[in-house]
C-alpha cells in the first residue's frame, strides 16, 4: 500500500470518526439558544460563530455529521438484511420467480428516490425514520441487482456444486455458502452509494423534507444560512464543505475495498 493510499484511507477514517463521535468534540450544547449571541463571527469561544439563533455553529455541524452518519448506517443496515435475500433468491432461483424479480426489479428502478419519500412522508409524516425507509427502498434495487448477478456467477462455481453433492439443500448453500462471497461486493456497493445518500439526506432536508423540526443536519443548516446569507454566507458553507468531507470518505473506503 502506498503512502498516498494510506493517507486517503486515514483521512477518510478521520472524517468519520469526527462524524461518530460528534457529542464527545462538539464545544457546546448544539441546542442551546442564546439570542444575545446570534450571528457571532469566528473565535475562540466558537470557532466557527453562532447562528441566526445564537447557538454554536461547530457543535451543531458536527452533530449533523453523526446525525447523517447514523442514517446511512441504519439505510445499509436495513438494505443488508433485506436486499442480500431477495438478491440471492433472485440470482439463484430459475424460471418464473428470475422472471418476476427481474420486472419487479426494473419498476422499482424506475422511479427516484424523491418519490418514495413523498410517499412515505404522506403515509408517515416527516422525520428519521422516513428518511431511513426511503433511502432503504431506493438503495435495495442497486444491491439486489448487484448481489443477483453475483449469484449467478457464484452459482456455477465448484464449491456449490461440491456443497450439493455432500447433500446440503438448496436453503442452505443460497443462505450459508453463498453469502461469504457476496458481501465484500455488496459493502463496495453501499459504501460508493453512501456518498449519493449523503447528498440526498442533506437535499431532502434543505427543501423541508427531512428530519423533524428540532433535528440536526447539514441540509437544514444549509437552509437556515440562507436566511442570513448576505451577513454571514460562511454559515452555508461550514455544512458544504463536511457534506463534501463525508461523502469523500465513503468514496475512498469503497474504492479502496475494491
Amino acid at each position: 500500500m502506498s503512502g498516498w493510499q494510506k493517507l486517503r484511507i486515514s483521512t477518510a477514517v478521520l472524517v468519520l470518526l469526527v462524524c461518530a463521535f460528534a457529542y464527545m468534540l462538539a464545544p457546546h450544547d448544539p441546542h442551546l439558544v442564546d439570542i444575545g449571541k446570534r450571528l457571532l463571527p469566528p473565535s475562540a469561544e466558537y470557532p466557527f460563530g453562532t447562528d441566526s439563533m445564537g447557538r454554536c455553529v461547530l457543535s451543531r455541524v458536527l452533530y449533523g455529521g453523526k446525525t447523517t452518519l447514523g442514517i446511512v448506517l441504519l439505510t445499509w443496515l436495513t438494505t443488508i438484511i433485506v436486499g442480500m435475500p431477495i438478491g440471492i433468491a433472485f440470482g439463484f432461483w430459475r424460471g418464473r420467480l428470475r422472471w418476476l424479480g427481474d420486472s419487479l426489479l426494473n419498476v422499482f428502478a424506475s422511479f427516484p428516490p424523491i418519490v418514495y419519500l413523498i410517499v412515505w412522508i404522506g403515509a408517515w409524516g416527516s422525520g428519521l425514520y422516513t428518511v431511513v425507509v426511503s433511502l432503504s427502498i431506493a438503495s435495495l434495487v442497486s444491491l439486489i441487482k448487484l448481489v443477483k448477478a453475483k449469484t449467478e456467477l457464484e452459482r456455477e462455481k465448484a464449491y456449490v456444486y461440491c456443497a450439493a453433492a455432500a447433500g446440503a439443500t438448496r436453503l442452505r448453500i443460497m443462505f450459508w455458502h453463498l453469502p461469504p462471497n457476496l458481501v465484500r461486493d455488496a459493502a463496495v456497493l453501499l459504501s460508493l452509494i453512501s456518498s449519493d445518500m449523503i447528498l440526498m439526506i442533506s437535499g431532502f432536508s434543505f427543501i423541508g423534507l427531512g428530519l423533524e423540526q428540532n433535528g440536526i443536519d447539514w441540509g437544514a443548516m444549509m437552509l437556515n444560512g440562507r436566511e442570513v446569507a448576505m451577513l454571514r454566507p460562511d454559515l452555508m458553507l461550514y455544512p458544504l464543505v463536511f457534506i463534501f468531507m463525508c461523502a469523500f470518505a465513503f468514496n475512498v473506503l469503497g474504492e479502496e475495498l475494491k
